[in-house]
């Protein structure tokens, strides 16, 4: 009985490697996920998908990648026997399907290894580099205080290089690092702390582990609101400008109101060069960070606006509902997004100036991208266009637009006595106090009669039936009044 699955196991592996090789150039994008509901590999492209079940190696796979040459599967798997708490570097070969497990490495002086983190190819396919976290048990710290990365060669699954982030790197309380690309130039790295959550911007660093050696580098990244094109070397920024509506506003963690699109170059750096803004809606403000679509032709905005962004200033708008959508990776006529709710692989396109979208695959379960190609376009993409100044309209630091203005109708939103109340009083917005706050049902209407003060909150001066007081337009990203037209019977007409 095991033979008859080994063979039909080494059966679907040959069918898998010639489907990726035989019609390889007639793609145009391949991207493969992992499934782990199925354990298996599965590959989407223009011309259909090909499945390919793994050997049962582990559980809960919490990253997972695959070599350009389809060679190697490595996975930093966990609940492998009894060792239930460890994440493993599992390689599978997909020539062979030999397995082979890389354990924990083994360090010195009190320091205790916690676990693998993330992983970068080798640009020939040979090695990978492997992110861990470490605990020094003298440090006096919980976990994770320390950390590494290690060099291991595919062919024999050997633990070939170390390096020590806080040995041999100088910046203080990073103890594990960011992989991205390993170049002939070396490992492209940033230290990071693997515990205390900082803010995900970085420097990267580049590690030849060959002769031991790191540089430093002035290229800069974003891990939650940036994106780099690998083909030109633009970095695609989804950013808060002060000087934009909605400039300051921040919330919990350091998340802010994205307002703009900015492009920098290769050689550009967002801490010391203002990028290029690419895109700015004013009704369309705190949307979700920009993604690169389309080979790098286009930008993706999801938010109150959905709209694909091109290089000459065009775009287009259209419906979507984003709720149970995780985007996935770009393709060279669109992109790839997973529906959480149904568990459905999509895949984007543009056709006749129109968004379409069809359904490719169907999971049930969580899918990680494991890897992901493009068939360089055609031709050099050009620059970006737009180039788009601020706006000339009044707004408040730290806040929304302001929609309201003296004569204006608006209608309550919000019943906090607080922040949707009536503040009743005739003098400055100053000599409001929290000792005379009238309640408000939602849909009431108010006229604007002075206003707009820009404290903390934004506020505007109205009459309520009559009764005089300051109400909160708007504060950190919500409006609490909206304007109106005005009721019948009830002309337009300056206060």
């Amino acid at each position: 009985m095991r033979l008859a699955k080994l063979l039909l196991t080494t059966s679907l592996l040959i069918v898998f490697s010639f489907a990726l090789y035989a019609s390889e150039t007639d793609r145009v994008w391949t991207a493969v996920l992992y499934d782990e509901s199925a354990n298996s590999l599965v590959m989407l492209a223009p011309d259909g998908v090909t499945t390919y079940p793994l050997p049962n190696v582990g559980y809960q796979a919490d990253v997972i990648k695959v070599s350009d040459d389809f060679r190697y599967a490595i996975g930093l798997f966990n609940n492998h026997y009894d060792n239930n708490l460890i994440d493993e570097v599992t390689i599978i070969d997909l020539n062979t399907n030999i397995v082979r497990y890389i354990p924990p490495l083994p360090l010195e002086d009190n320091e205790i290894f916690v676990d693998y983190t993330r992983m970068a190819f080798k640009y020939d396919m040979t090695e990978i580099a492997v992110a861990y976290i470490s605990h020094d048990m003298k440090g006096g710290f919980g976990c994770c205080d320390s950390g590494g990365i290690v060099i291991v060669e595919l062919a024999s699954g050997e633990i070939t290089h170390h390096l020590d982030i806080d040995a041999d790197v100088s910046i203080p309380s990073m103890s594990s690092a960011w992989l991205d690309a390993w170049t002939r130039e070396g490992l492209w790295f940033a230290p990071r702390c693997a515990t205390c959550t900082p803010t995900p911007k970085f420097f990267y660093q580049i590690w030849n582990p060959y002769d031991d050696t790191v540089t430093p580098t002035t290229r800069y990244d974003d891990l939650m609101y940036a994106e780099r094109l690998e083909s030109t070397g633009e970095l695609l920024y989804g950013e808060n400008h002060d000087d934009y509506p909605a400039g300051g506003l921040t919330f919990i963690n350091d998340y802010v109101a994205l307002n703009v699109v900015s492009i920098y170059q290769l050689d550009e750096s967002p801490p010391d060069t203002d990028g290029q803004v690419v895109y700015f809606d004013i009704e369309n403000l705190q949307f979700e960070r920009p993604h690169w679509v389309m080979g790098g032709q286009a930008f993706l905005i999801q938010g109150a606006k959905n709209a694909i962004v091109f290089r000459n200033g065009a775009l287009i708008e259209f419906d979507a509902d984003w709720k149970s959508t995780e985007f996935l990776v770009m393709t060279t006529d669109g992109w790839l997004a997973k529906d959480a709710m149904t568990g459905e692989v999509l895949h984007y396109s543009v056709e006749n100036n129109q968004v379409v979208r069809d359904v490719l695959y169907q999971s049930h379960g969580r899918l990680i991208l494991a890897n992901h190609l493009l068939e360089p376009l055609r031709g050099q993409l050009p620059a970006f266009t737009q180039d788009i100044a601020p706006p000339d309209e009044p707004f408040c630091y730290g806040n929304l637009p302001v929609q309201l203005h003296i004569g204006d109708y608006a209608r309550t939103l919000n019943s906090n006595s607080v922040l949707g109340g009536l503040w009743i009083g005739d003098g400055d917005v100053d000599d409001k106090t929290h000792d005379n706050v009238l309640p408000i049902p939602v849909n009431s209407i108010v006229r604007i009669i002075d206003g707009t003060e820009c404290l903390d909150h934004v506020w505007v001066k109205v009459d309520y039936k009559g009764k005089i007081g300051w109400m909160v337009e708007t504060w950190w990203g919500i409006y609490y009044l909206e304007p109106i037209d005005p009721p019948i019977g009830m002309p337009y007409i300056p206060y």
